[in-house]
């Protein structure tokens, strides 16, 4: 089970590799078939992804995992975004694969989370046998099992564009005071209307989601070295500077100066079956 491997990168003589991390505009490969673990996560657009026994599409905020040996193919649209990771493991007995084929997610914003840790963790670590890259890797893949879909059952409330429209405008606005009923604006539909819809396909309330993109948002400003904390939360749109600090630390553990004097180290104490908490 995917699950199961992805905890057994947690043994301290497995060795991870991560010869590729970062973002980019991904390209078309048909029949492709790789001797590595992938994982892209949807930034922005959508990826159309084909095996031999899965057919998805990958919006904005979900993500699929292709284990090696499985030829497939990817189809990304005009304008897709991705943050992208190639990696394997070897060591400590562990298998090269796993047994499942593609693996695809629901709508799960917050594994950019483990995404931009673990980016940070293997630019710094000497050793990629070092327990926080083990760690993150580890965690970023059973959240991904946790979010996984059945990959036939494709019907989300809200379309790929009426999405896209959504994000478009929060990290346009993301200054500024944007609220659930400018987000329902977007795509033409009443508030009342717009919640249920939005909840049941990102898995969060407007207003939640919200705070959670700007808690993002922030935590990319404090990696870029910005140190006034007054600045930052203006600059995501939180002018209260309490109330920023009380969501950044609900969302990503700790303070936001904590997080910005840490820049050598990433990842969650545990990952056994929650997520970091959700903002209010």
């Amino acid at each position: 089970m995917a699950r199961d491997w992805a905890t057994a990168l947690l043994q301290g003589d497995v060795h991870v590799d991560v010869p590729t991390i970062g973002t980019s505009a991904p390209g078309s490969y048909r029949d492709r078939l790789d001797a590595q673990h992938l994982l892209w996560f949807v930034l922005a657009g959508a990826v159309q992804a084909t095996s031999a026994e899965v057919r998805h599409t990958a919006r904005a905020g979900t993500a699929i995992w292709v284990p090696p040996g499985r030829r497939h193919t990817e189809e990304p649209r005009a304008g897709t975004r991705v943050f992208y990771l190639r990696f394997r493991a070897h060591g400590g007995g562990i298998a090269e694969t796993v047994h499942e084929d593609l693996i695809a997610t629901r709508v799960a914003w917050h594994l950019r989370w483990y995404l931009d840790e673990l980016h940070r963790a293997v630019r710094f670590a000497q050793d990629l046998r070092a327990p926080q890259v083990r760690a993150l890797l580890a965690c970023l893949l059973i959240e991904t099992v946790r979010n996984s879909v059945d990959a036939t059952d494709e019907s989300p409330p809200l379309s790929d564009q009426q999405l896209e429209a959504v994000l478009t405008h929060v990290r346009a606005h993301i200054g500024e005071t944007v609220t659930p009923s400018d987000l329902a604006r977007q795509v033409g539909l009443s508030l009342a209307y717009f919640t249920p819809l939005f909840k049941r396909t990102v898995g969060l309330t407007p207003r939640r989601w919200l705070v959670q993109q700007r808690m993002l948002a922030a935590a990319d400003l404090l990696r870029e070295g910005h140190t006034n904390m007054a600045e930052v939360a203006a600059a995501v749109g939180c002018p209260d500077a309490n109330l920023f600090s009380r969501q950044f630390r609900a969302w990503h553990g700790v303070s936001p100066s904590a997080y910005q004097r840490r820049p050598r180290r990433a990842g969650p104490a545990s990952c056994n079956a929650s997520s970091p908490s959700t903002p209010r």
